[in-house]
């Protein structure tokens, strides 16, 4: 969850993932006041305090305004259809704020190297576009502007009357932590000088390929370290598919297990690699636009794309697949064509957030997540006929379910990252009877690609075995406390 101190310190505000609800809570202790449900799932809005008391908080629709005392948001910029608006900063007089315009068609790293910070006015809902480059805007009382970019704070001197920066922003803080590459460096700024920042130390993206036993014991691949993500493995166990690079441009390689070499299948982009049943073709993820695209295993021929639409779609296996607003937020699975371009079905979509799909190797059931409980359970579902019955499967929470490959077990992630597996008590193996999930192993230490993505409990054809991605190095990160900062921003850009 996300949260924030009002300028008063009197009332801790924060998010709630699991009724996607904003509360806030006096400092001193008390029970958290419910102030409004948001039409946005996923990951959690960004938010920040405005004019007496309310909050202004990023939506599916654009950004909107909370009453301090709670009830229906009130809209207050609408955003066209590829772009979000976010990080809401409310300016001293309370009659105008900073914010930023990004192009949600892109990956995290896109929106914020194109992000811009514009200025609003309250009372004539005027917007004005300040520069391009940079996210969380802040303003100080010293008159400096500042903004992230990557790992950097940058900073120019703000003009209010003319509402515009005076000269270009140059960078004042660098080498900060920046927890997903090529997004933005998180920070805050009091309103006395004080500047709170990260500082990362080690590698954070050589990672390597491991096989990890029932029992938690670890064994290399061979595979060279490189920035891994998400690897999937063929239906023969001997090949894997997997994203190496970061955020903004990364592309599919395969791996071969039995030969020890690496081929990179694509060139253009790619993302969330998945094999189809016959082993012949990888689908993935390609941005801009986030549709689904296949490519023969072998690396001959073109890559095809498969789906279209505006938001974000993962394949999963038997043209199944989930889609989610951008950022991928507000989630729901469907079916597509494996064979060509064509039209997609939504077959489960509720309010909640349903993802990561998966089909039992016979076809008879689909197991994925949701948030219909409050918190991320694994559900499951006769397939295709999704409306016949619905249970539960996990216990305690569970997230992104897998099946052995005879359906004898499914398999899943904990709350608490234990891989789990739950028997199936069906004699036939084609009914499904769940037993109770039993925990095999601990899977924190292995790497995802966004600190708030779930792992992905990826077997091999005979359940004894998961494939997940390993840091080469463990990076630590400690929060940094710079005073007077003001001051500095002063030597570095003059205000008079």
């Amino acid at each position: 969850m996300g949260f924030g101190y009002h300028r008063t310190n009197k009332w801790i505000a924060f998010y709630d993932q699991r009724d996607n609800a904003l509360y806030k809570v006096p400092r001193g202790g008390g029970s958290p006041i419910k102030l409004a449900e948001l039409a946005y799932g996923g990951f959690y809005p960004n938010f920040g305090w405005g004019p007496n008391g309310s909050l202004i908080s990023l939506s599916a629709e654009g950004l909107v305004q909370i009453p301090a005392q709670g009830g229906t948001p009130k809209l207050i910029t609408h955003s066209e259809e590829g772009i979000a608006h976010g990080h809401p900063w409310m300016l001293p007089e309370e009659d105008a704020l900073l914010f930023n315009f990004y192009n949600s068609t892109g990956m995290v790293g896109d929106l914020i190297s194109t992000a811009q910070v514009a200025h609003l006015s309250l009372a004539s809902g005027e917007i004005k576009i300040l520069f391009e480059g940079g996210s969380r805007p802040r303003l100080t009382p010293s008159g400096h502007l500042l903004v992230a970019r990557q790992d950097a704070i940058w900073s120019a001197v703000f003009d209010p009357e003319v509402r515009e920066i005076v000269g270009e922003p140059i960078p004042v803080l660098t080498g900060l932590y920046n927890q997903i590459e090529g997004s933005s460096t998180p920070y805050s700024v009091s309103r006395e000088g004080t500047l709170v920042h990260l500082m990362g130390e080690g590698d954070a993206t050589s990672s390597e390929l491991v096989s990890v036993g029932r029992s938690g014991l670890e064994e290399t691949l061979g595979a060279p370290p490189r920035n891994y993500s998400l690897p999937t493995l063929s239906p023969d166990g001997q090949r894997v598919a997997v994203a190496v690079g970061n955020l903004i441009d990364s592309d599919i390689w395969v791996y071969s297990r039995d030969r020890g070499t690496s081929q990179q299948l694509t060139f253009d982009g790619g993302f969330f690699p998945y094999w189809t049943p016959d082993g012949s073709e990888v689908h993935f993820t390609r941005f801009p636009g986030g549709h689904i695209w296949s490519k023969k295993a072998n690396g001959t021929g073109t890559a095809r794309q498969l789906t279209s639409g505006p938001r974000w779609q993962i394949a999963r296996q038997y043209g199944v697949f989930h889609e989610c607003d951008p950022g991928l937020a507000n989630c729901d699975i469907g079916v597509f064509s494996p064979e060509q371009e064509t039209g997609v079905e939504l077959i489960v979509q509720t309010e909640h957030l349903e993802s990561m799909p998966s089909v039992s190797p016979g076809g008879q059931w689909l197991a994925y997540t949701s948030n219909e409980s409050g918190q991320e359970e694994v559900y499951m579902h006769p397939y295709p006929n999704v409306d016949d019955s619905k249970r539960i499967v996990s216990t305690a929470g569970g997230m992104v379910p897998r099946w052995s490959l005879d359906g004898r077990e499914l398999y899943y992630i904990s709350l608490a990252n234990q891989v789990m597996a739950v028997p199936n008590n069906a004699d036939d193996g084609i009914a499904f009877e769940p037993g109770t999930p039993v925990a095999l192993f601990d899977a924190s230490k292995f790497r995802t690609p966004i600190p708030t993505f779930p792992l992905v409990p990826e077997p091999t054809p005979d359940g004894q075995r998961f494939l997940f991605t390993r840091p080469v190095t463990e990076q630590t990160v400690r929060i940094v406390v710079v005073e007077n900062f003001f001051d500095e921003l002063e030597r570095l850009l003059p205000t008079n």
